[in-house]
């Protein structure tokens, strides 16, 4: 316990150093359950809350069902369908087919994830395509129950968007439950700030 109080304290940092300067943050919690049909499939949903503005305003909040297949050890393809609604009242239904690449050694993983976003927009009736790339490390330490990892994303829709990064940790709480628990920092194209976020989110498999 007393290492996993250390790393919440050590995510939560940057952003209490962000709240002293003119960066934006916020926080995003998520809840989210899985289901494992066989040993290649499994579904998913999840929801999550994201505020923005010192988390005193909304960015978005969405729902999401997804289905993933894994047809080999170091292979994951999946589709997932994001109802998402925002805090400029737009609303969006995205389309979220993805593959990742995963090799992995002892208790260290890497991973090579794209993303491509189809986003269709209610208010406008326009259809946008994203491209997002993310590379993950993460290193297991089952004698602590928790799996450490870095990560980059970076978006691209007509040239580069935005790049997120990460660090944090899933704990686990038994063989069904678990939290992931991040801090990330993205920056933004056309943006003047960059923005600071706290992540929260809890699990249940089965």
């Amino acid at each position: 316990m007393k290492k996993h109080a250390l790393l919440i304290i050590s995510l939560l940092m940057p952003l209490f150093l962000s709240a002293k300067d003119k960066d934006d943050f916020g926080i995003w919690s998520s809840v989210s359950s899985s289901f494992r049909i066989s040993d290649k499939w499994k579904v998913g949903l999840m929801t999550e809350h994201r505020s923005l503005d010192n988390t005193h305003g909304l960015d978005c909040a969405l729902v999401m069902p997804s289905f993933e297949y894994r047809p080999f050890k170091f292979l994951k393809t999946g589709l997932a369908s994001e109802y998402v609604m925002c805090g400029d009242k737009t609303t969006q239904l995205t389309a979220r087919p993805y593959v990742t690449f995963v090799l992995s050694q002892g208790p260290l993983s890497v991973s090579v994830r794209e993303l491509p976003i189809g986003e269709y927009t209610f208010e406008t009736k326009e259809m946008t395509w994203t491209s997002r790339t993310m590379f993950k490390a993460a290193y297991t330490i089952e004698s602590a129950g928790m799996v450490p990892y870095l990560a980059s994303e970076t978006f691209i829709r007509d040239g580069w968007k935005k790049t997120r990064n990460y660090v944090g940790a899933e704990i686990s709480f038994g063989k069904h439950s678990y939290a992931d628990i991040y801090y990330m920092y993205y920056i933004m194209s056309g943006k003047t700030y960059q923005r600071h976020v706290l992540g929260i989110g809890y699990g249940v498999s089965f």
